[in-house]
């Protein structure tokens, strides 16, 4: 290793951390390591990414219940505008 920070925890939290690491036969600082890995790779740099990286979360949790919207967006879009909604 050849970089070292210091982080301050509470109590509670650091003694969460030392049976955690005990009860896996690891060091606290494995663990520390552990979940800061895990937390960058969840929580990617969006700067700099493409569009699609920064959305890709959302593609198909969205149902509207409209078969075709991809095909007939703009039929949709035109429908909607002449109903005000």
């Amino acid at each position: 290793m050849n970089s070292q920070i210091t982080v301050r925890i509470d109590s509670r939290l650091a003694k969460r951390l030392r049976l955690s690491a005990k009860r896996l036969g690891l060091r606290p600082s494995d663990v520390i390591r552990a979940a800061l890995h895990q937390f960058l790779e969840a929580h990617p740099n969006k700067r700099g990414s493409k569009p699609y990286q920064r959305v890709k979360h959302l593609i198909g949790k969205v149902s509207t219940g409209i078969p075709d919207l991809a095909e007939e967006h703009r039929k949709y879009v035109l429908e909607s505008l002449r109903h005000g909604s």
